[in-house]
């Protein structure tokens, strides 16, 4: 349960990085709705899970110091560098969380699905399960591209068309400092994208 509950370690991001945006032109233009129940949704889910005393990891108990693994090691400077940090501080430790729960979902690339539900358009990270059927696709951009946090409809496209196109109810965007969370619902005949306040 603690792996769960810690925070990211925070990004090290490189002395030269990537500038320019990287959303393309699409816009989504779908009914959008906020995810009220977000907060309350995940927690009850979070109540719900039988936690194990499975180790699946160990620290020192001590602040990590700056030669510890426990301390970023890793500079990122454009989105592939980003991904590969989100995937060994989230996918890895959430992996094992998953396993030792007996939950049936780890974190993976795309091209590590057998289902590959969207055809040539490659979401940057997928969840699956053990037998790599995917369950929800992931968006990542830098976060130290400004135009990356300005425009709700722009940010949710690229995972809207991934979840529609899959026919999934959930995804995700992320800048490794702030996730949305997202859920496609028919509301009143109309499909909706329901998007978590940024986390």
């Amino acid at each position: 349960r603690e792996i769960v509950q810690q925070a990211l370690p925070p990004l090290d991001r490189g002395a030269a990085t990537t500038r320019s945006a990287a959303w393309g032109e699409n816009t989504f233009k779908g009914k959008l709705q906020h995810w009220d129940t977000f907060e309350a949704d995940v927690r009850a889910r979070y109540d719900a899970i039988h936690w194990t005393n499975h180790v699946i990891s160990h620290t020192s108990g001590q602040p990590p110091r700056l030669t510890s693994t426990e301390t970023e090691q890793v500079a990122a400077g454009d989105e592939i560098g980003v991904q590969a940090r989100l995937m060994a501080n989230i996918g890895h430790p959430m992996g094992a969380v998953c396993r030792a729960g007996a939950i049936n979902l780890k974190f993976g690339a795309y091209m590590a699905t057998v289902d590959r539900l969207t055809g040539s358009r490659k979401p940057d990270i997928a969840i699956m399960t053990r037998a790599g059927l995917g369950r929800a696709f992931g968006e990542i951009k830098t976060p130290w591209v400004l135009e990356h946090k300005l425009s709700i409809r722009v940010i949710r496209a690229h995972a809207a068309r991934y979840m529609k196109t899959a026919g999934l109810c959930y995804g995700f965007v992320s800048t490794y400092d702030e996730t949305i969370f997202l859920k496609q619902e028919v509301l009143n005949g109309e499909w909706t994208l329901l998007y978590s306040n940024a986390i």
